[in-house]
């Protein structure tokens, strides 16, 4: 080296630093908007394109890779022949986890959960061997605090919104059957009792 105490500045993003993912994914997003791919507005890392107003094929990006779902294989194969202009691409086959989703593939559909994630909960809570309870929307249960019930207890407040937080993403992502529920849990964040 010609100066050895000096510090040089990279004139690209080189993969594996910290700033490569982030280099990769502006690169992708500005040759699938110059391709005519919509940029989603709620979700900047995901795209859509539309053909002839029937099939679509949406894009969402990660760190270093994407996965892409259409409604017709030839627009996998468009796709696929845009991309290879530009980058080196690996075909992997349907996926079978996305951001720790587990992806089932059967031959009604694609069935989509967090088992993982669930059993994770359990185990930190020890709730292994926990009672079944009625359903929130049966009659008859509250949340409510009551004259019966002892104080609100600050002891429970971080696990209290942890196990709230993380039933909040499963009820977004995977399991909307829990929403009521957990809605229900979440109106009692500032004022629970061990009951809850």
């Amino acid at each position: 080296m010609k100066h050895p105490h000096r510090i040089g500045k990279l004139r690209r993003n080189v993969y594996g630093n910290r700033q490569g993912g982030q280099s990769f994914i502006e690169g992708v997003k500005e040759h699938l908007k110059f391709h005519k791919c919509k940029q989603l507005k709620n979700d900047p890392r995901k795209f859509i394109k539309w053909h002839d107003n029937k099939k679509y094929i949406i894009i969402a990006l990660c760190t270093d890779d994407f996965l892409a779902g259409a409604t017709h294989t030839s627009l996998h194969e468009e796709l696929h022949n845009t991309l290879k202009k530009k980058y080196t691409l690996k075909r992997l086959g349907p996926p079978t986890q996305y951001l720790n989703w587990k992806i089932i593939h059967t031959t009604k559909g694609i069935h989509v959960s967090q088992p993982h994630i669930i059993s994770f909960m359990v185990e930190k809570l020890k709730l292994q061997n926990a009672a079944d309870i009625a359903h929130l929307c049966s009659d008859g249960i509250s949340l409510e605090l009551t004259k019966a019930d002892e104080k609100p207890c600050p002891y429970i407040q971080p696990l209290y919104d942890e196990v709230v937080g993380d039933l909040r993403y499963l009820a977004d992502c995977t399991r909307y059957g829990i929403d009521f529920a957990v809605n229900a849990l979440a109106r009692s964040t500032r004022n629970r009792c061990a009951r809850h």
